[in-house]
């Protein structure tokens, strides 16, 4: 299959493919995604088979309004107050499905994951195509989710009609996803949307995806099977004492760290400053994780040793992505 590489003015060829049931790699504020027409169970097939992603993890179907989410779910007034705070933006909801979603996209289940993206060209896509589009990330089952079109390009070309370039996605870590109980949402998958975000919006208890039962991590994507790994063996290091452990270091080795002390420690034992990528601060951490991921893959980096950021409310989804991509999760 010839993948097209659209520019981002491209919208309506697009628009043109899904509505054909055709795959289209769209960008969004989160990541790039794998987008089909939610309601075309041959076109959710070969989603799976072109990620190779395992058929009960559940897609989610990407809508450009609360009145369009309505087709798809049934939304009730905590949903639309949440969709009202957080929305266009990266906040997933889990909803009780309408039949208008195929029940693969759903992976069996009487669920539906809805989100409005930020994105102006996801959400000019979706409007042209007028229907909910199925994205999950654009990336080979269990590999970083691609930020730059380049990435996602590299992961699908042959694989999928077209990749669309929205430039480089602003946050860079997939969508917070939620489900509604009784007494409070649920957080599913941690993201930039934190729980005391969510309980200032409703002012009613938040549990976290650490506190929250097995049972309903099956209604999220991103939450079972190994996700966000690049090749090469990666290490993570919680602080320069224990990047020291694996010590000394040379040119097949590289570092993506926040904290001065872990670099200085790393080129101090014989890594190359060229080799680092160090974040600015958390939410450049978040912004730039995959993209170093996918740098050190195309640097062809034996080790790669990763810094687990202190754990605090605004660092639960990076230190998720990390432990995950180190099988640690």
């Amino acid at each position: 299959m010839n993948t097209e590489l659209l520019s981002a003015s491209d919208t309506t060829r697009a628009a043109r493919y899904l509505k054909q049931g055709k795959l289209v790699v769209i960008p969004t504020e989160t990541v790039y995604g794998l987008g089909v027409r939610c309601d075309d169970p041959a076109g959710i097939d070969a989603v799976f088979i072109a990620k190779g992603r395992p058929q009960d993890n559940p897609l989610i179907v990407h809508v450009s309004s609360l009145e369009m989410a309505h087709r798809y779910a049934i939304v009730d007034s905590v949903a639309e107050r949440l969709f009202s705070c957080f929305s266009p933006g990266p906040l997933t909801l889990v909803l009780p499905a309408r039949s208008t979603v195929a029940l693969n996209a759903r992976a069996g289940l009487s669920t539906v994951a809805i989100r409005i993206p930020g994105h102006p060209v996801a959400r000019t896509v979706i409007e042209q195509t007028d229907l909910g589009v199925a994205a999950p990330s654009a990336n080979r089952s269990g590999r970083p989710s691609p930020t730059t079109a380049r990435a996602a390009y590299d992961e699908m070309q042959g694989r999928v009609s077209a990749v669309i370039d929205g430039g480089s996605c602003d946050l860079g870590i997939e969508s917070t996803v939620a489900v509604l109980r009784e007494g409070g949402p649920h957080i599913l998958r941690p993201g930039r949307i934190t729980r005391d975000d969510l309980h200032r919006c409703l002012d009613m208890s938040v549990r976290e995806a650490a506190d929250v039962d097995a049972s309903e991590q099956v209604l999220s994507p991103g939450t079972r099977h190994r996700h966000y790994s690049p090749d090469g063996n990666l290490c993570v290091v919680n602080g320069a004492g224990e990047l020291s452990a694996h010590a000394p270091f040379d040119e097949t080795d590289a570092l993506i760290c926040i904290s001065k002390a872990v670099a200085s420690e790393f080129t101090a034992h014989g890594g190359r400053e060229s080799h680092v990528q160090r974040a600015t601060d958390e939410q450049n951490y978040e912004h730039n994780l995959y993209e170093w991921f996918y740098w050190s893959e195309r640097n062809g980096f034996r080790r790669l040793l990763v810094e687990l950021p202190a754990g605090n409310a605004r660092t639960v989804a990076i230190r998720d992505r990390i432990l995950r991509a180190a099988g640690r999760v």
